[in-house]
């Protein structure tokens, strides 16, 4: 079985790709550049060309690699397969379906990728209603995560330390997390945010935010988190992303919203702002919800789990 991966999400596509031929899938990951990408609606416009041109390319690398499966990641980039006609997967991620669904340019790109798929994922349970207006067959994938890199460790001493983990998109509920958060100072916590640009820093310093971390590579990601004994996430979606469940990987107890109980076997262990000062006074508190963290993402996001999954799709989908 030979799979090729499009695209990579948040890391989503490298760790599945990893964990798949851990398994015995022939799979292969190709990034893309996708000049323009975070940039403005007239910027993507004008680098519609050297979009197009990347896509072209994919689609006679797709032919050439004899691929059984295309499994696309971003919604709109499953027109590929569509005007290759090519068998694919097309995986959801969140931003590609909430505002590409909206968008007047990019929803009939959508639609053709969902419409056309053998498969639509989606990485998140708020995805499934939205989604599933369109394709009313498509499932929820736990986003994989590597729990062998993303794993418990002790923090050195010092006052307790708060990590406001989310990107400050206005979906994400900063107005939420960050003030109940900085109550926390006045206890002698240390509250910082990661800098992920001039953008999302002015945000979190109009909210009171001082103290930022550098934003590291994701492989460097464990011990950012490991520096910190409680993580907040993020609130607003009422779901996990992958910065909160990497967290939960490392064994730190994660202030976060989840909504979806029904989408998992047992709720995941997240707490919610009113248990942040007991968090930040109680290490015990801390240790044992950390502990329930890190084991209830083995059991339902660890790579190889997922891997497993995606495997017995695509089987099902080559068959």
């Amino acid at each position: 079985m030979r799979v090729l991966h499009v695209n990579d999400v948040a890391n989503v596509g490298t760790t599945l790709v990893a964990a798949l031929r851990a398994e015995g899938v022939d799979a292969h990951l190709r990034r893309l550049r996708l000049p323009a990408a975070g940039s403005s609606t007239a910027l993507k416009i004008a680098s519609l060309p050297l979009r197009i041109a990347e896509l072209v390319r994919v689609d006679l690398e797709a032919r050439a690699g004899a691929y059984d499966l295309l499994h696309i990641h971003y919604a709109y980039l499953g027109v590929i397969a569509a005007l290759g006609r090519h068998r694919a997967v097309v995986h959801c991620h969140g931003t590609d379906v909430r505002e590409g669904l909206r968008d007047m340019l990019r929803r009939p790109l959508v639609l053709t990728a969902l419409r056309y798929a053998r498969a639509v994922l989606v990485s998140t349970p708020d995805l499934i209603a939205l989604v599933r207006a369109v394709r009313r067959d498509a499932t929820f994938l736990p986003n994989p995560i590597d729990t062998t890199l993303f794993r418990q460790a002790p923090r050195a001493d010092g006052p307790p330390r708060v990590l406001l983990v989310s990107d400050a998109h206005p979906l994400k509920g900063l107005a939420r997390t960050v003030p109940a958060a900085l109550a926390l100072r006045d206890r002698g916590a240390l509250v910082r945010a990661i800098d992920r640009g001039s953008a999302d820093r002015a945000r979190y310093e109009a909210l009171g935010v001082r103290d930022f971390i550098p934003a590291v590579p994701h492989e460097r990601m464990p011990e950012l988190i490991a520096a910190h004994d409680v993580v907040v996430g993020r609130f607003g979606l009422g779901s996990l992303g992958n910065n909160e469940l990497e967290a939960m990987a490392c064994g730190r107890p994660v202030v976060a919203e989840f909504a979806f109980p029904g989408v998992y076997p047992e709720a995941p262990p997240v707490l919610a702002l009113r248990d942040l000062e007991r968090l930040v006074a109680d290490e015990m508190l801390r240790r044992d919800w950390g502990a329930r963290a890190r084991a209830w993402v083995e059991r339902h996001h660890d790579s190889r789990v997922v891997a497993l999954q995606v495997r017995a799709l695509y089987r099902s989908l080559l068959d």
